[in-house]
Parts: C-alpha cells; structure tokens; sequence
C-alpha cells in the first residue's frame, strides 16, 4: 500500500538522517581532540558583534527586539574566532525559533566579567522554553528541541565550548524563555598591535 511505502521512505530517510548526523559529531569530535582549533588572542565584543550581524538575518522582520550589553571590562578571549561565533550563530537562530509563537519576541545577549575573572555570555530569549526535564541533556547529540531538525546543533555548541576549556547550560528564563550561559576564560591582550 501507498502509506507503507511512505513509511518506508521516511524511515529510510530518518536512519540515514542519523547516520549522517552520527559522521559530523564524530568528526567534529575528533576535529577538535585533535585540537585543530585556530585560536587566537581576540576581542570578546568584536566577535560577539560579528555573530550578531549574521545571527541576526530576518530577525527584525520577525518582530524580534534585540539588545546587547558588552561590559567594558570583558575584554579579550583566547579561541577559534569562526567556532565560537558559529556557536553565537547557532544560538540567536534557536532563540529565534523559539520565539515564533511568543507574543513578546525578545533577544538579549550580554557578555559579562565573572567573580572569578572568567567571561560569561548569555543569550536570553522569551521564547517557548525549554522541558525542565530536558535540562542540561539539550546539549546531547539527538535530544532536538525542535519537532524536525536533528538536534545536531546544541552539541555542537557543547564540543566547541568544552573544547575551549569553557562551559555551556541552559536554564529556565524567570521571565519566560530560556537562558543559555556560556562561561570562558579571560586571555592577556598581547601587547604587539602590529598585526
């Protein structure tokens, strides 16, 4: 029958959706115990501002009000300028997501000094939230958030930040919405300007 067969397809489809899906976490992983990240001494703003403006695309037609608040003394950052925005990135654009049905539609994103001199970004939306059960296990490979999509993209996100001795968590908005909170160490701003 007609239905069998489209199950068949979509099953079909899904399994060599995970397989696929399983390559690029393997890869990635391995990519990055390799430690074939090209770090460097950045600035923390300069790079949270470039996401921002890729990260942002289409959000302003979506009614979305977006702020940003870069604490002065966050300064610089030791790591891979194009991971850590892709992260950025990936993390506006779930945000976004979630915000699709939210009568209020805000973004905020802060990159702050911690008591322990470390920097903390956090990127707050008022979208749907997350499961309180879920937790922590939105950043595994698969736990999607989403009806469709893979999931792919919050471990990701994980395995770039941990590969940068950072930290990442989710935590419920009091607001409404979700907090996620990334946590990274402060690097010394090399004194050559003459780059």
């Amino acid at each position: 029958s007609e239905s069998r067969e489209f199950f068949q397809e979509a099953l079909q489809e899904s399994v060599s959706a995970s397989l696929r899906a399983g390559t690029i976490v393997r890869r990635l992983r391995e990519f990055v115990s390799r430690g074939e990240i090209n770090r460097r001494v950045l600035s923390i703003a300069q790079i949270v501002e470039d996401a921002t403006t890729l990260g942002m695309v289409g959000a302003q037609e979506k009614g979305i009000q977006f702020s940003i608040d870069i604490a002065d003394d966050t300064n610089h950052v030791f790591v891979d300028r194009v991971q850590i925005q892709q992260v950025m990135v990936n993390l506006m654009r779930n945000a976004i997501e979630a915000m699709v049905a939210s009568e209020q539609k805000k973004l905020h994103i802060g990159v702050s000094s911690t008591d322990d001199g470390r920097i903390e970004i956090a990127v707050i939306d008022s979208g749907s939230g997350i499961d309180p059960a879920l937790g922590d296990k939105i950043f595994d490979p698969f736990a999607s958030t989403k009806g469709d999509g893979m999931g792919l993209g919050l471990s990701i996100c994980r395995t770039i930040i941990e590969a940068h001795d950072g930290t990442i968590r989710a935590e419920a908005n009091p607001d409404g919405g979700t907090i996620i909170r990334i946590i990274l160490d402060k690097a010394v701003k090399e004194q050559d300007d003459g780059q």
